[in-house]
């Protein structure tokens, strides 16, 4: 694993203000994500040699007050052409339920909603809504 790599994993966000999953005596949301992606991690790496790079954004997107997280992975197996792809994880289940799958390079949060849940924009353009159970590219 380069230095570089190793700093992406660790340099995460959490915008959410415990970081736990809804279960404070249980593993951390952060665990939780990575356990979920493990047999994609493995993978990956066996891929190419490399462990891919991760970051987990943490953050309730539907104010049920569970942190979701926003998963990012740079990976030539794990994001395609581009070498990254992100995934969205409702953290209120266990396993946590996927929303959502190598949709971008990377999201911020919209000012909007739809059905209580916060939209994404595209770190390289494109707004994503939740819509029939997944995050879905939208033209607003």
């Amino acid at each position: 694993m380069t230095r570089r790599s190793l700093l992406w994993i660790l340099a995460g966000t959490v915008i959410a203000s415990t970081g736990w999953a809804c279960a404070a005596d249980g593993p951390s949301a952060e665990t939780l994500a990575l356990d979920h992606f493990a047999q994609e991690i493995e993978d990956a790496t066996r891929f190419d040699g490399r462990r891919p790079g991760i970051r987990i954004d943490l953050v309730d997107l539907n104010g049920d007050g569970c942190v979701d997280a926003i998963v990012h992975f740079r990976s030539a197996f794990l994001g395609g052409a581009r070498g990254c792809s992100a995934y969205i994880l409702d953290m209120g289940f266990d396993p946590p339920k996927e929303l959502g799958g190598a949709l971008t390079c990377g999201f911020r949060l919209a000012s909007s909603h739809t059905d209580g849940w916060i939209d994404l924009l595209g770190d390289s353009g494109g707004r994503w809504a939740l819509l029939e159970g997944r995050y879905q590219r939208i033209d607003r």
